[in-house]
């Protein structure tokens, strides 16, 4: 699981190919379940509970349009709009699948090279090593 105090900025390659790093981390992880990134709190170093503005959020076919334009294979996930407190949140989870790993980038972008692969380690993003 993964928290987001702000939503992933698209108009912004910087803030996209964190959001690509951030979902292939999580896809390529070892956890054996569903696997989570929750827009709009954040855990550490202090817990904030913001929500997000939800005109800002894309539509899934645009989220789900990036990622497979940058990320082989296709990765299995739904975004789930949900409300705490009167505060509106975005969730993708990420469907588990071991049939599919790993997840690597397709072409380049930005700092991202073809043939990059990242998997989670912790509350970190490792880049996958022998």
């Amino acid at each position: 699981m993964d928290f987001k105090l702000e939503l992933y900025d698209f108009k912004s390659y910087d803030k996209k190919q964190d959001f690509l790093i951030d979902m292939m981390s999580l896809a390529n992880s070892n956890y054996p379940g569903d696997r989570y990134i929750i827009i709009g709190a954040r855990d550490l170093p202090e817990r904030i509970i913001k929500g997000i503005d939800k005109r800002e959020v894309k539509d899934s076919a645009t989220y789900q349009q990036f990622l497979n334009e940058n990320i082989e294979p296709a990765i299995n996930f739904e975004i789930i709009n949900f409300e705490y407190k009167d505060k509106n949140f975005l969730i993708y989870k990420i469907k588990y699948s071991t049939l599919d790993k790993p997840y690597i980038i397709k072409k380049d972008y930005n700092n991202l090279m073809k043939g990059d692969c990242r998997i989670r380690k912790g509350s970190q993003n490792a880049y996958i090593t022998r």
